[in-house]
């Protein structure tokens, strides 16, 4: 990477108030992949690196005993040699239940956890499932900054929402808003 000025912190404001600037973005309101852009620059001037989760992937590097079990899974347990049952893997649905149990204090029986190929699809389902559940609710309230592609799953379903935007407000402004 090449370096305009030594990473050090804080970051020099003038060359990230330059990049921010010859990006045409406004940070208050820029999207994830325009936040993507300006992070790769910030980076690239700077020679530093930021742990990234615009979407959802941090990019360290994986820890080894997930890379120990991934290979435990595919290899050993044989869970690479047929696609997995149309309910998911009973293992792996056993686990998000006593996740959700030890981390969230939530008890969730195995068979509701809904095995999904990623973020967004289950997002889109839990869209679907939520907006049906109680009637009288007929409005998905977004707490943004959020992920712009649920608001185009809202606009799909023909689901109505709104949003409060948390650069505006902040304590006791975001519980007023709330209420």
């Amino acid at each position: 990477m090449a370096s305009e000025t030594p990473a050090r912190l804080p970051f020099d404001r003038k060359t990230v108030a330059r990049i921010v600037r010859e990006a045409g973005v406004d940070l208050r309101t820029a999207s994830i992949r325009e936040m993507n852009r300006v992070v790769d620059a910030i980076e690239k001037a700077l020679d530093v690196r930021f742990i990234r989760m615009e979407f959802g992937i941090p990019g360290l590097p994986p820890n080894p005993i997930a890379i120990d079990a991934e290979i435990d899974a595919l290899r050993v347990r044989g869970l690479a040699q047929h696609y997995a049952p149309f309910d998911g893997v009973p293992l792996l649905k056993a686990e998000a239940s006593r996740f959700a149990r030890l981390f969230l204090d939530l008890e969730i029986p195995p068979a509701c956890c809904v095995p999904t190929v990623g973020a967004m699809q289950g997002c889109f389902v839990s869209l679907a499932i939520a907006s049906r559940i109680d009637p009288a609710r007929g409005t998905i309230l977004f707490l943004d900054p959020g992920f712009p592609v649920n608001k185009q799953q809202c606009r799909f379903l023909g689901l109505p929402f709104d949003r409060i935007d948390f650069y505006d407000h902040r304590g006791e402004k975001l519980i007023r808003a709330l209420v």
